[in-house]
């Protein structure tokens, strides 16, 4: 029988948060659905606000038929209810299956983590605040930048490279805007970066060359191919005149140090794609039409979530970030970018011979996000947290267990292994846990925590150890570490009087969060 309290309401989320939930501000008003219905054919799914969520997708049988069979052949669904369960009874095992996974991970983050690792999209809104004060630009814009520039990044990456757009757009002043043009530099920068000279960019290659910013504007061409041209441009004036390097960025929204490569020196921020850059262009035009903004972050619920939540942290409507964290620590797997489950919650493509999860244009629902959503949602209500707040901490504990470095083949199919004798019956979910824990050598401290830019995603310091994992609620006392210092980088500093002085003392504390000695990350 499930916990009672992972399983003390099991009905499927139907909006804004039911009571015993934090409270929660009035709703901005440039929030966007969290669905993109594009059928002229209504359905009522009886929720509200397009909520991604298991009545979203029941409401598409066919659909929610097809997903439910994805998921059967999980190593983290029994096989005994794989081969015997209806679709509804296998929807809820599976949801309340990564419910507790959720928890332990939660609760196995100390509470001086837990209440500075809740705050990431706080810190995303104070981000928001200091450049549309800035730039004088709406906040909704700012999001939407941010938003645009998720995909693949981590949220380092992420931040450095929307300033780096917003910046070259709205920073560097009229001059530079319509007078600045594509330069001899710019050119020899474009002929070094490979990607940018495919055949097909050969047209944009002609738009940008001898052009400004402001000359694009003016260009009699459609206002999509204008973003792209200026997409390359931004990226090219980027790569050819600014340092790569980024800053962690601490949970409250201020900067750590430089994040540091495995041999010390100063990482680079990669850019995304030309279409990512175009739609951050596109959302800075929408100053005085937010209207837009729903369109523009496209139909992958992700990145809608990921919007609405920078925008109104304490929205109402339950919103909730599903990336490839996120699912890692649903389903307590190292997973990547390029892992089947991550490509199923997406709606993207799987790979070869792998079946896909794929959306309805009538209910707007893609990909199994719904099943993930439903799951952190309920997670969130037991520890009467924000969806929001439930996503970021386990995402920093994931992260921890599972980093990068960890990220092998053989690792990933140890781990599988382990969940697949729970499959089988052979173990619980709670000793799947500690076995799982045991090999992935504890969860590592975050690096805003740990006091260490020398790996974003790596050790400095000890680890939890399993049983800290699968007793829900349990963990140790302890002595001392610092966290990242906050400080000036290259793309913005975020003033840190919000952060109080005891916060800064109360980190100051390591056996809560390891087991007292140094720990390689892999």
């Amino acid at each position: 029988m499930p916990s009672p309290v992972i399983s003390q309401n099991l009905q499927p989320y139907l909006g804004p948060f039911r009571s015993g939930t934090p409270p929660s501000d009035p709703d901005h008003p440039a929030l966007i659905p969290q669905r993109l219905i594009t059928s002229k054919k209504l359905l009522d799914t009886n929720s509200t606000a397009n909520t991604v969520d298991l009545a979203a997708l029941k409401s598409t049988p066919k659909l929610f038929n097809q997903h439910i069979g994805i998921v059967r052949g999980y190593p983290n669904v029994q096989a005994n209810v794989a081969q015997t369960a209806s679709d509804d009874d296998l929807a809820e095992h599976f949801v309340d299956h990564a419910t507790k996974n959720l928890l332990a991970l939660h609760d196995a983050v100390p509470p001086q983590v837990r209440e500075r690792g809740k705050k990431w999209y706080d810190g995303a809104r104070a981000i928001t605040d200091e450049w549309s004060k800035r730039y004088n630009i709406p906040d909704h814009a700012v999001a939407g930048v941010l938003a645009a520039m998720s995909p693949q990044k981590d949220w380092y990456q992420n931040v450095s490279l929307a300033h780096r757009v917003i910046h070259t757009m709205k920073g560097m002043g009229e001059d530079f805007y319509h007078k600045f043009a594509f330069s001899p530099e710019m050119e020899k920068t474009l002929k070094d970066t490979a990607s940018l000279n495919k055949p097909e960019y050969g047209g944009i290659h002609d738009m940008v060359r001898g052009k400004s910013l402001g000359d694009l504007d003016r260009a009699n061409i459609p206002d999509d191919e204008k973003a792209i041209a200026k997409a390359m441009w931004i990226r090219l004036h980027d790569q050819t005149y600014n340092p790569k390097e980024y800053k962690i960025v601490n949970p409250e929204g201020t900067l750590g140090d430089f994040v540091k490569t495995k041999s010390g020196a100063n990482a680079g921020a990669g850019w995304g794609s030309l279409t990512e850059i175009a739609k951050a262009v596109q959302a800075l035009d929408t100053s005085h039409d937010p209207e837009k903004l729903s369109e523009l972050m496209g139909e992958k619920h992700k990145v809608r979530n990921f919007y609405n939540n920078i925008l109104h942290p304490r929205s109402s409507k339950g919103d909730v970030t599903i990336d490839t964290h996120a699912v890692a620590a649903a389903l307590m797997r190292p997973l990547s970018g390029n892992s089947v489950e991550v490509a199923h919650n997406f709606g993207s493509y799987a790979g070869k011979g792998q079946p896909n999860a794929g959306g309805s244009s009538i209910s707007g629902v893609q990909g199994t996000y719904p099943l993930y959503a439903e799951a952190y949602r309920r997670a969130a209500k037991a520890r009467n947290i924000h969806p929001r707040e439930m996503q970021s901490i386990t995402w920093e504990a994931v992260r921890g267990l599972f980093p990068d470095t960890f990220k092998t083949a053989k690792n990933a199919k140890d781990i599988d292994g382990v969940w697949a004798r729970y499959r089988n019956g052979e173990i619980s979910q709670d000793e799947a846990r500690d076995q799982v824990v045991k090999k992935a050598g504890g969860i590592r401290p975050p690096t805003w925590f740990a006091g260490s830019a020398n790996q974003p995603h790596a050790a400095h310091g000890g680890a939890i150890d399993a049983k800290g994992v699968s007793r829900l609620g349990v963990s140790r006392k302890a002595a001392g570490t610092s966290h990242g210092r906050a400080g000036d980088g290259y793309s913005f500093h975020v003033p840190a009087e919000g952060v109080s002085k005891n916060i800064e003392r109360a980190m100051n504390l390591t056996s809560l969060y390891s087991l007292g000695h140094d720990r390689d990350a892999g």
